[in-house]
């Protein structure tokens, strides 16, 4: 008898925290350390903000061509002149989504293209 108590509690202390894990995450709680979605923390746009926060040394929320040449920002540095749309020698996060955005429906459009040909 004492050994079937024993397995019960056992069982009951592993389902129970997967349980409440489970149901906080499905509320869309979101649980340290677990990875977040694209959005989230941990997630592809998550460090992009990081690297861009990190990039911005002067904390205006804007990269300076000199900040960019600063972190070898590489990719950003060959599409600057691209992406900085109002040429006013810095490219804010607004600027950054319309050339992304630009791009892939340049991509789209292209395999679109492909694809009916």
């Amino acid at each position: 008898m004492k050994i079937k108590a024993l397995i019960l509690a056992s069982l009951a202390a592993l389902i129970v925290p997967a349980t409440v894990n489970a149901q906080s995450e499905a509320e869309g709680e979101r649980t340290p350390g677990k990875h977040c979605g694209p959005g989230g923390k941990e997630g592809k746009k998550g460090k992009a903000r990081a690297h861009l926060k990190k990039m911005d040394t002067d904390g205006n929320k804007e990269i300076s061509l000199e900040e960019a040449e600063a972190a070898n920002a590489e990719r950003l540095l060959e599409h600057f002149e691209q992406i900085d749309s109002n040429g006013d020698g810095s490219v804010t996060p607004d600027e950054m989504r319309a050339h992304g955005q630009a791009k892939r429906e340049e991509r789209r459009a292209e395999r679109e293209a492909e694809e009916g040909a």
